[in-house]
């Protein structure tokens, strides 16, 4: 059962044209805390699904392992704490609310959740025996598909900031909706307690040996997605006209290919590495430096860039970045133009990536 707010709010995304309307319900934790689960449609402005072909392909995952395609209907902590009915935006009201602890044994049903800065950034659920970097487990990947696949797979992407969490009263996959007063939170900083309680587990030296895989794995995976395209590589080496090369690399930024490993994630602030890693928004700058009488036409496309309706938000927000690198008073300037004409919407579930880098971007004053 929820409790529906019947709240549908319309976003107008930095001078996009096309409208976003999403609807709000209400689940509640077994400790009886409201949680709100965001319903989207798409186009979302953090960019609808790549075809699972294609986030297979940048990932290296196999597509005997999805049991369900990308979809904006539901992300991980809505899969793990909602029975797929939604988007949660992160898992701390269990972690808050309900009690969890660290298992000396992992088992099927058990949780594994990712921080990163803080804050949860994935939870997936343990479907087999526990065996170390093995272990079965079932994952969505934000808005793309949900797989069942080893735990190496989810850890490749998230990270090394994780614990198996067994909750004492939260029935993985229900909503269970109350009158009743809300209890205070029971632990204030779950994930220093839960990382901590975890170091005594016999399964942490799992956690231990995922940092290496991380380590060795991640890094691969930003090259994928921010690298030229071996067509952009050999046209820049074709030609010695800055204006030329500067056209490419601008071309090259705009790429879908550099966007579709984001929507695995939640939030801008989860993706910096791939944004900013971005091969053609670095060259774009070392041009703008070298080559100072290409650089008012740099910025000039890259301002249009970020103001054009078609650009989708992670590109815009990518745009941003790099204009920040080469003028960053013409980021202020836009930013003051940008929030003229955007509508302020309540109760917005994320940050979108134009709001993420324009605040990262433009000068402290504007």
């Amino acid at each position: 059962m929820r409790t529906k707010f019947l709240l549908v709010v319309t976003l107008l995304l930095l001078g996009a044209t096309a409208a976003q309307a999403y609807t709000v319900t209400t689940m509640y934790t077994a400790s009886k805390h409201p949680v709100s689960v965001y319903h989207f449609t798409c186009p979302k402005d953090i960019s609808c699904p790549a075809p699972d072909s294609v986030f297979e392909s940048a990932y290296h995952f196999r597509s005997s392992d999805r049991r369900y395609s990308a979809t904006v209907a539901w992300n991980c902590h809505g899969r793990t704490f909602d029975n797929r009915q939604g988007w949660v935006q992160v898992a701390e009201p269990w972690l808050m609310y309900d009690g969890p602890s660290c298992p000396v044994s992992p088992r099927p049903g058990d949780t594994v959740i990712w921080w990163k800065n803080g804050t949860t950034s994935h939870s997936v659920t343990i479907t087999g025996t526990w065996n170390g970097l093995s272990t079965i487990v079932m994952s969505k990947y934000g808005s793309e598909g949900q797989y069942q696949h080893a735990l190496s797979n989810p850890i490749a992407v998230y990270g090394s900031t994780w614990a198996v969490t067994r909750f004492s009263g939260t029935i993985i996959y229900s909503g269970i909706a109350s009158n009743d007063t809300v209890q205070k939170p029971n632990d204030t900083n779950p994930a220093t307690r839960i990382l901590e309680e975890a170091k005594d587990k016999p399964w942490y030296k799992t956690v231990k040996a995922s940092e290496l895989l991380y380590a060795v794995e991640h890094p691969r995976l930003v090259e994928r997605s921010t690298a030229l395209s071996e067509n952009t590589r050999k046209q820049l080496l074709a030609t010695e006209d800055p204006e030329e090369q500067a056209g490419l690399l601008l071309d090259d930024l705009a790429s879908p290919s550099h966007y579709v490993a984001l929507n695995a994630y939640n939030g801008p602030q989860f993706t910096e590495e791939f944004v900013t890693g971005i091969e053609a928004g670095k060259l774009l700058t070392l041009l703008g430096d070298r080559f100072p009488e290409v650089k008012p036409m740099i910025v000039d496309r890259l301002a249009t860039m970020v103001r054009a309706s078609e650009t989708p938000d992670p590109a815009r927000g990518a745009a941003i970045h790099f204009l920040g690198t080469i003028d960053p008073e013409q980021v202020g300037m836009l930013k003051s133009e940008l929030e003229q004409k955007r509508t302020t919407t309540e109760g917005m579930p994320y940050t979108s990536y134009s709001d993420y880098y324009l605040a990262k971007s433009a000068p402290k004053d504007q």
